[in-house]
């Protein structure tokens, strides 16, 4: 045994030549009496320092350092997971094993040459001093002058007022960018509303190809660096915060700031210097732009209603953000649940019932030229049969009564027959062609009905049956064949009167999509915004918004061209008659998983929304029709 400085050399002989283990013990004094304690796990009387090395020797992975009490012949042994700065009064003297004595941490508490670069498990974490250089610190730390007792309040053990201790690279003062580290909380980082700490060594936040340095910093498992949350390999969509430059957001969408915030806001190619469409009419869309002939580009118009026993035959336009003046004339009669559709240059108002008289239906039609500055209502041919509460729809040289309420007196009669309009002669003709079905099953009121422009069909969504009960049925006609046909997924997934529904197509791709939305859900007579709902036209289910803007018992949409829709509200409650909104829908989300509130884009401000009237009939014009006086423009 040799005992020279401080360092033991024990071995384990054979015989008396041959060595078969050996190990190197040093004398260090970087540990305290309270820690040792903790550390402790064996004692024993022995009569000498070698046998109480040879002792830890022989314990092996339990043991690593021994304290040897020559005065009461104690040998004390333990395994350390560190060594420490310990105070004059508190430290003791042990012997550690050298292999572990390079593995193992330091923690410094204001000794000088505690924190040593040339050995990792010595630099200095968080609090730790007393350093002299930011490559004393481990990764992501820098020295700060006199900041032991000044940030980190460290006192007693070696520490001074003077001594500088490690402390975040990222902090209030020096704020981090982007991949850099290490950041405790936002505070330490530019940006710190939206930037993130976030783990410094996950490939999949910090891709090594953008961030090269962060695998050769050091950093451990847990270290976070700072992280805004748009960056070129995970681009934000529209609205999204904490982008940092155009690259950061996607194709359409440039970086500015929006307040006090930096966003990713969509670009308005249709105000460029030069129109991008040339002739056509420039429609903006989030994150793109569309050519669409000038009849495509519209504006609402809300025609009739009642509100608190007051029944209304004018009309309303609705343009971008405010209501447009007109030369659309009264109805010669009160418009109350009858149909309203554009074609053609034509506004057709069809049907309704007889109020205030009473809730009977009427057959009566009348069409109204829309490319002149003073037109005029006239009389066509009557339906042939009385109904309210009905789709009306056009395509080709027709227009389509599908269904309906029809009972005079009785509001829930339900019309099995339907009627279509021959635009070159100007007469209507009934027609079922049900193919042997049922007609019961088709005779629906309060249905939402739209026309799937590529297929050439009809669709009839919901409703209220004969047998007085709400319905989930999707009913298709085909308006070329003019015969009824099935439907693979034929049905919505609750039951429901008075929905609003449309087929949009995504600003992205073009991609369409059905949505059916609002409405007088079955169960307890509600109404409530968990009863929205839309599926791609191609393939897939129903998904249900995350969020709707909306909640109301009646609603209606209004196509303003085939990237944006109008939709409207109508009864706050069963007894309310008055719109409760009227929102713009933009579809624009690029994965299509989810729908919110800022989905729906414009909620406008009460004055335009409130129409103070329910009941109403819905369609849209183009914005160049002369009978707007070029007010909507």
């Amino acid at each position: 045994f040799v005992y020279n400085g401080g360092i033991i050399l024990c071995a384990l002989l054979v015989g008396s030549v041959t060595p078969i283990e050996e190990r190197m013990y040093a004398l260090t004094y970087n540990m305290s009496s309270t820690s040792w304690k903790s550390f402790k796990n064996h004692e024993r009387k022995v009569n000498k320092i070698h046998e109480c090395a040879t002792g830890c020797m022989d314990r092996k992975s339990s043991c690593n350092a021994f304290r040897f009490i020559s005065n009461t012949q104690t040998c004390q042994m333990g395994k350390i997971s560190r060594l420490e700065d310990a105070s004059v009064s508190t430290y003791i003297d042990i012997h550690v094993d050298m292999d572990d004595m390079y593995n193992i941490d330091m923690l410094c508490r204001g000794g000088e040459n505690c924190c040593i670069k040339d050995r990792p498990n010595f630099l200095c974490d968080i609090g730790e001093g007393d350093c002299d250089r930011d490559d004393q610190c481990k990764p992501g730390l820098a020295c700060r002058e006199n900041s032991c007792s000044l940030e980190f309040q460290k006192k007693g053990y070696l520490f001074d007022d003077e001594d500088d201790c490690c402390g975040p690279k990222c902090n209030a003062e020096y704020p981090c960018e982007t991949g850099e580290g290490r950041c405790l909380t936002t505070a330490g980082c530019i940006n710190s509303t939206w930037t993130k700490c976030e783990r410094c060594l996950d490939s999949a936040r910090f891709p090594h190809s953008y961030f090269p340095r962060i695998p050769y910093e050091g950093y451990a498992s847990g270290d976070l660096c700072c992280r805004r949350p748009c960056l070129p390999f995970d681009k934000c969509d529209v609205n999204a915060i904490g982008c940092n430059t155009r690259e950061d957001c996607y194709n359409g969408l440039t970086c500015a700031m929006v307040g006090s915030y930096s966003k990713c806001v969509d670009i308005n190619e249709c105000e460029a210097s030069e129109n991008p469409c040339g002739s056509q009419i420039c429609i903006n869309t989030l994150g793109s732009y569309r050519c669409i002939d000038a009849d495509e580009d519209r504006v609402g118009v809300v025609m009739g209603g009642y509100y608190s026993n007051s029944y209304y035959n004018h009309a309303e336009v609705l343009g971008n953000t405010t209501k447009c003046s007109h030369n659309i004339p009264n109805l010669p009669r009160n418009h109350v649940r009858g149909g309203l559709v554009y074609h053609k240059n034509y506004l057709y108002a069809c049907g309704g019932s007889n109020m205030p008289t009473s809730w009977a239906s009427r057959r009566t039609c009348y069409r109204l030229q829309t490319n002149t500055a003073n037109p005029s209502w006239s009389a066509i041919e009557s339906m042939p049969d009385k109904r309210h509460d009905f789709p009306l729809l056009a395509h080709g040289d027709y227009l389509y009564a599908f269904h309906g309420t029809w009972d005079d007196g009785k509001i829930n009669g339900k019309h099995g027959a339907n009627a279509r309009f021959y635009l070159g002669t100007m007469t209507w003709t009934r027609f079922t062609n049900y193919n042997g079905q049922d007609e019961g099953a088709f005779a629906k009121s309060q249905q939402c009905g739209v026309v799937d422009k590529e297929t050439n069909h009809a669709l009839l969504i919901g409703g209220y049956s004969r047998l007085n009960e709400h319905v989930n049925e999707i009913s298709r006609y085909d308006l070329n064949a003019q015969i009824w046909r099935e439907l693979a997924w034929d049905r919505v997934p609750y039951k429901v009167i008075d929905p609003a529904c449309a087929i949009i197509k995504r600003a992205s791709d073009d991609r369409r999509l059905l949505i059916v939305t609002g409405g007088w859900v079955d169960t307890g007579n509600r109404y409530s915004d968990r009863h929205s709902w839309w599926r791609y036209m191609d393939s897939g289910g129903w998904t249900r918004f995350s969020s709707s803007a909306y909640y109301t018992r009646k609603m209606y949409a209004i196509m303003r061209n085939d990237w944006s829709y109008y939709f409207i509200g109508d009864y706050d409650t069963w007894s309310g008659s008055r719109t409760k909104g009227t929102y713009v829908f933009n579809w624009w989300d690029r994965t299509a998983t989810k729908m919110t509130t800022a989905d729906f884009g414009i909620n406008f401000p009460d004055t335009f929304r409130r129409l103070n009237r329910g009941d109403l009939s819905v369609t849209s014009i183009p914005r160049t029709s002369q009978v707007l006086n070029g007010e909507c423009l």
